[in-house]
């Protein structure tokens, strides 16, 4: 039995500009929607609390600084680099964190805000970090606690520090 199949000429059809527009509309709508969802669901972190996590950082590298070598650095810069980056000791905005000790028990850590200068108000308000080094045996404190947090609004009243 033989079987006969028609041969047509195949036709190759061009799409129209038409339908290159439908499908660039499509495809920038796509993006546009990708661009809105991760505007609105990826967490984008304010200067403020990320200031405060690097703040939380370099407590725990100081705590960690002072076990090792039984006393506490002189300066930020002297915390050892971590996994060969050197520990950033800046805030948000790209001024240095201020480091001091006081009794070589009590360490403040200042970040003067946004605008640059000691004090400030609103969002240009100083974040001060205050916690102490030694526990009340006098041994260092491997997990010191804040005894004002940089999250904390306000002065930092003395002798509010004292344990």
């Amino acid at each position: 039995m033989l079987h006969v199949i028609d041969k047509q000429p195949m036709t190759r059809t061009v799409p129209s500009k038409s339908r290159h527009r439908k499908v660039l509309v499509l495809v920038v709508a796509v993006v546009l929607v990708l661009v809105l969802v991760v505007i609105v669901f990826v967490p984008v972190t304010p200067r403020r609390a990320q200031t405060a996590a690097t703040m939380l950082h370099l407590r725990e590298e100081i705590a960690q600084f002072a076990i090792k070598n039984d006393r506490l650095p002189e300066n930020l810069r002297e915390l050892p680099a971590v996994f060969a980056k050197r520990i950033n000791v800046d805030d948000e905005w790209g001024f240095a964190i201020r480091y001091t000790s006081r009794d070589g028990r009590i360490v403040v850590l200042t970040s003067i805000g946004s605008d640059g200068l000691e004090g400030g108000t609103g969002r240009a308000e100083d974040l001060v970090g205050v916690f102490n080094t030694r526990q009340k045996n006098g041994n260092w404190d491997s997990a010191p606690q804040w005894l004002h947090a940089p999250t904390d609004r306000g002065p930092v009243t003395w002798p509010a520090t004292a344990p």
